[in-house]
């Protein structure tokens, strides 16, 4: 009985801590995760692995640049049904702010 309760104590803090060191949006590809969980893709958002995309590859999502655009492994649709991309846009902190805000980008192509 011991054992079973040391192990479940034991899976339930590795449980814990990974999902604090994956979803909790202190980065950016953290907000990305949290914004693929928060659309209900708890696989994809954890095998995501968000990856930078350059000012060159991101200009048609914004023009004014407002946000910093990551792309993603998987294919993520919106929890609204309304499309579905491989991009994610995390926008700036602001002043004060702790944790970032990642939003689906539509894909204008």
């Amino acid at each position: 009985m011991r054992k079973k309760m040391k192990r479940f104590l034991i899976v339930l803090s590795t449980a814990l801590a990974l999902s604090l060191l994956l979803f909790v949006p202190f980065t950016p590809k953290n907000a990305v995760r949290l914004c693929i969980l928060e659309n209900l893709h708890p696989f994809a958002a954890v095998l995501a692995f968000p990856s930078k995309m350059t000012k060159k590859d991101s200009t048609g999502y914004s023009g004014k640049h407002i946000a910093a655009y990551y792309s993603v492994l998987v294919q993520v649709s919106s929890d609204m049904g309304g499309f579905d991309t491989y991009v994610v846009g995390v926008q700036e902190k602001k002043s004060g702010k702790i944790f970032y805000k990642a939003e689906l980008a539509y894909d204008p192509a």
